[in-house]
C-alpha cells in the first residue's frame, strides 16, 4: 500500500469514527457495562422513581441558582443582558445540533431500558421510548451553559459581586457534573452524549462571549 492509499484509509477511518460518535454508536461495550451496572443498582420501581425525582430536583436547583445569579447581576445591568441572552442562544445552537444529528437513544441501539421515567411509559412494557436527539445531551449542554456563563460573569462583575457569582459558578459546575452522571446512569444518554454536551456548551459560549465583547 502506497503512502497516498494509507492516507486515504486513515482519513476514512477517522471520518467513520467521528460519524459513529456523533450517531451515538461509539464505545458500545463501555456504555453497555455502565448501563448494566445502573440496571442492577436501580432495580426496583421505587429506586427508579427516586432517580427520576433526583434528576428533576438537581436540574431545578441549578435553575434557581442561575436565577439567583441574575438577581445579583441586576446591580450591574450591563452584565445582565449577556447573562440571559448568551445561554439562550447556546441552547438554540445545541437544539439545532441535536435535531440535525438525531442520534439514537441507548434503548434504541443497545439491549437496555431507560430508568428515568420521563423517557418511558410507567407500564411494564415501556413501549413508548423517547427516540433520537440524544447527541449532544440537552441536559448536559444546558447545565454546562449555565455554569459557563456564570464563570464568565464572575470575571467581569464588580469585586463586591464577583465572589458571589464565582461561588454560584462552582456550585453550578458540580451540579452539571452530577446531572451528566445521572443522565448516563438513568440510561437516557450515552457517555459521548454528555461529554459532547459539556465540550460544545463551553465552546459555543466562548465564541458567543467573544462576539459579545467585540460587538458591545
Amino acid at each position: 500500500m502506497n503512502e497516498q492509499n494509507e492516507h486515504d484509509v486513515l482519513h476514512e477511518k477517522g471520518a467513520n469514527c467521528a460519524h459513529e460518535v456523533a450517531r451515538g454508536r461509539a464505545f458500545p461495550h463501555i456504555n453497555y457495562t455502565i448501563f448494566q451496572f445502573a440496571s442492577s443498582v436501580f432495580n426496583t420501581r421505587s429506586k427508579q422513581h427516586a432517580l427520576h425525582v433526583f434528576d428533576k430536583s438537581i436540574t431545578i436547583a441549578q435553575a434557581l441558582l442561575y436565577a439567583a445569579g441574575g438577581f445579583v447581576l441586576c446591580k450591574q445591568p450591563a452584565l445582565l443582558a449577556p447573562y440571559i441572552v448568551i445561554p439562550a442562544l447556546s441552547f438554540c445552537v445545541g437544539t439545532a445540533l441535536r435535531s440535525l444529528i438525531n442520534a439514537p437513544r441507548p434503548a434504541e441501539t443497545l439491549d437496555v431500558r431507560a430508568l428515568i421515567s420521563d423517557n418511558t411509559t410507567t407500564d411494564t412494557t415501556h413501549a413508548r421510548i423517547k427516540r433520537g436527539k440524544s447527541f449532544p445531551g440537552k441536559h448536559a449542554f444546558s447545565a454546562w451553559s449555565i455554569a459557563g456563563i456564570s464563570m464568565f460573569m464572575a470575571l467581569f462583575a464588580n469585586a463586591q459581586y464577583a465572589d458571589i457569582i464565582l461561588v454560584f459558578a462552582l456550585v453550578e459546575s458540580v451540579i452539571a457534573l452530577v446531572i451528566c452522571t445521572v443522565r448516563v446512569l438513568g440510561i437516557v444518554h450515552m457517555i459521548q452524549d454528555v461529554i459532547a454536551g459539556f465540550a460544545l456548551a463551553l465552546i459555543v459560549e466562548a465564541v458567543l462571549c467573544t462576539l459579545w465583547l467585540t460587538l458591545f
